[in-house]
């Protein structure tokens, strides 16, 4: 995003680079977490490639098409692209909460094994 011209992210964001940077790194990395534990769970990245690309083509949808109109002043609370904080927060309860439903399957699995 840092490589855009000035005018392509303002179409995106009303936000400073030194705000938005930082911003989207912490949103790359709650995805990758939410993803990883889509793909953990499913076996397969095929589930994680589907959960990526739908919620870009809704996202990125509802922003282009002018279905949701986001307040500058609020952007960096909530956008629909996730960038906001508390998209953050929900992705990574999200990620959160699929990590815990796997890992205590995972050691249920392992307590049902023989010894």
């Amino acid at each position: 995003m840092f490589l855009l011209d000035k005018s392509t992210l303002a179409d995106f964001t009303s936000m400073s680079l030194a705000v938005f940077i930082p911003l989207s790194i912490a949103n790359i990395v709650t995805l990758a977490f939410l993803y990883g534990e889509v793909r953990l769970l499913t076996g397969s990245t095929w589930a994680a490639a589907l959960l990526h690309t739908t919620a870009n083509a809704v996202t990125l949808a509802l922003l282009i098409e002018g279905f949701v109109a986001v307040n500058p002043a609020g952007e960096i609370w909530f956008t629909p692209g996730g960038f906001g904080i508390l998209g953050m927060a929900l992705v990574s309860l999200a990620g959160l909460g699929l990590y815990t439903y796997r890992t205590k399957k995972e050691a249920h699995k392992i307590n049902l094994m023989p010894h």
